[in-house]
């Protein structure tokens, strides 16, 4: 208590020296490590009575405190789904750059790389504390184990009305993401409340606006992301946007980018034809707050809005208030949401609503990564912007993805070929049998390969085919027109019982099963996912030497046989 009694009297100065205007919705935000604060995110109803709400999102461990007045301010499970649901609505989409673009699955991709993913965990508050003055909020935050700078401390404590509300964090190294704080103000419509931000001279902040129409910074020129470069990364529809946003504010801080102007995206999806869409903002925030009753609140507050209702009540459902709040306070008309994206002022910033086109969050990317694009990595056709995560690139060993669409392509490896290829598509890298009408190629398989067309296979387990002519293959072999096979084990079976998918291994260097008359509804069966180390239960290894008594006794039938044909 002694070493603090210097920062409290220097505070206790400075504090003197300040002027006070009443600004009940300042913010302090004191971490003790304050390079891990990564932005602000803020939503405001642009209305003089309005509503807003606050978090705080860090990208690493330390301890973080968040003061306000206790007066205007609340924390709700609901506020928090609301902040959520309006970032997830619109935060940017990237796409690949226009054109054929080739993905890891040979097709072409029209998934949209979702920018806020991974989201931050939600952190849990360590305590909430109340100061009721200035000098005792200080004393709270050194006992906290929080030095906050001073004069931060003193321009918010001649901002904000005592008491204040103190809510201390403990961030884990992975960071996280602070509840949504609700605040309510009156007197600034078009404005931003003071935020400060102790030892930290830039912040990011992102701001999501509510209002009749499409928001613009008052003092200075908007900038857009397609002033700085983007990278798509294919297989995995994953986008460097976050990072090159944070380096373009950094840059600039001076400026405000727009990401997203005037959409309707409240009760309105926001698609993106042949790219997905996006989910509007009410059903998700319904669903957050009341899993079991949301499709009905959903459909209530539908209803509302398309008949002009002008009832707090319409709106409100589970509890949750905060959509009705921001319908009333922008009288019942159509809301229009509004993301940009600048740094945190102390004097709170300007902004004017104007009747402005409307600007989905779609970015094309400059570049594109093939980082992802790796033969043993599954390839899933799915997900675009619609909420559900993009799919991580993952070595697949086992059964196909339930996620996969019907005649599509799902590849499957364990990373050294013994893998197998479900559905059709040509230059197939897999494990099991090849089956064509018209093999040419060089085929590179060890499996089962069904296909019109593989005219990229070189296959080690059963090729099939009326005119294979480049084929290597270490298993059977049965065409019409052998042009330079080179095959070792065994051929044409009436009965199954060779090839690696049986319970008899004979020790060809084969993943895959033989095409037999009678056997071929087993063979397509067959096709075994062997694994590094896996010979499977009750499997025999026949001796190589079976093999030799084998092409010995094809050896001496071959004579016989033309002496026969030349009587």
């Amino acid at each position: 208590m002694i070493r603090s009694l210097p920062a409290l009297a220097v505070f206790g100065v400075v504090l003197l020296a300040c002027q006070p205007s009443r600004a009940e919705t300042a913010v302090l935000v004191v971490a003790s490590d304050a390079s891990q604060l990564a932005e602000l995110e803020l939503a405001k109803v642009m209305a003089r009575d309005a509503s807003l709400w606050l978090s705080v999102r860090l990208s690493g461990q330390t301890q973080l405190a968040v003061v306000t007045s206790e007066a205007r301010v609340e924390q709700d499970p609901a506020a928090d789904a609301w902040l959520r649901s309006l970032d997830f609505a619109t935060r940017m989409r990237v796409a690949p750059p226009r054109g054929p673009v080739a993905d890891c699955a040979g097709g072409t991709t029209s998934r949209l790389a979702d920018s806020g993913l991974p989201e931050a965990r939600a952190l849990v508050a360590r305590e909430v504390t109340r100061s009721g003055t200035p000098l005792e909020l200080a004393r709270t935050l050194i006992d906290a184990g929080l030095n906050a700078e001073v004069t931060s401390l003193a321009q918010f404590s001649a901002a904000a009305e005592a008491p204040f509300r103190v809510v201390l964090y403990d961030v884990p190294s992975n960071g996280g993401s602070t509840p949504a704080l609700r605040i309510t103000e009156q007197g600034h419509p078009n404005d931003l409340p003071p935020l400060f931000v102790s030892g930290r001279s830039f912040t990011p902040l992102t701001l999501i606006a509510l209002a009749h129409g499409g928001v613009l910074p008052l003092s200075t020129e908007a900038s857009d992301p397609s002033e700085f470069a983007v990278s798509y990364r294919l297989g995995s529809a994953w986008t460097d946007y976050a990072t090159e946003r944070v380096r373009w504010s950094n840059e600039n801080s001076a400026r405000w980018m727009i990401e997203a102007q005037a959409t309707p995206a409240l009760f309105a999806w926001t698609a993106f034809p042949g790219e997905g869409a996006i989910a509007p903002v009410v059903p998700r925030y319904f669903q957050a707050v009341s899993t079991g009753s949301a499709r009905a609140c959903e459909a209530r507050a539908a209803m509302a809005g398309l008949h002009g209702s002008q009832a707090a009540s319409d709106f409100e459902c589970a509890g949750a208030p905060d959509l009705a709040r921001s319908m009333t306070e922008l009288g019942f008309a159509e809301a229009r949401l509004s993301r940009l994206i600048g740094s945190v002022s102390k004097a709170g910033d300007h902004f004017r609503v104007s009747a402005l086109p409307t600007k989905n969050p779609r970015l094309e990317a400059t570049d594109v990564d093939r980082k992802d694009c790796d033969p043993v990595l599954v390839a899933v056709p799915g997900a675009s912007g619609d909420g559900s995560s993009p799919p991580a690139p993952t070595a697949a060993v086992g059964a196909p993805p339930e996620t996969a669409e019907p005649g599509s392509p799902v590849y499957q490896s364990d990373g050294s070929c013994n893998g197998a290829v479900l559905g059709s598509g040509s230059s197939d890298s897999c494990t099991g049998s090849s089956t064509g009408t018209d093999a040419t190629g060089s085929d590179s398989c060890s499996g089962d390969s069904s296909s019109s067309d593989p005219s990229a296979d070189s296959c080690s387990g059963s090729s099939t085919s009326s005119e294979p002519a480049t084929d290597s293959c270490s298993g059977s072999s049965s065409t019409s027109d052998s042009g330079s096979d080179s095959c070792s084990g065994s051929s044409d079976t009436s009965d199954g019982s060779s090839g690696c998918g049986k319970s008899e291994y004979d020790g060809d260097t084969c993943s895959g099963s033989s095409s037999t008359g009678a056997s071929e509804g087993k063979a397509s069966q067959s096709s075994a996912l062997l694994l590094p180390g896996d010979r499977g239960a009750g499997r025999r290894r026949r001796p190589l030497r079976l093999s030799f008594l084998t092409l010995l006794a094809a050896a001496l039938a071959l004579p016989l046989r033309r002496r026969a044909g030349s009587r």
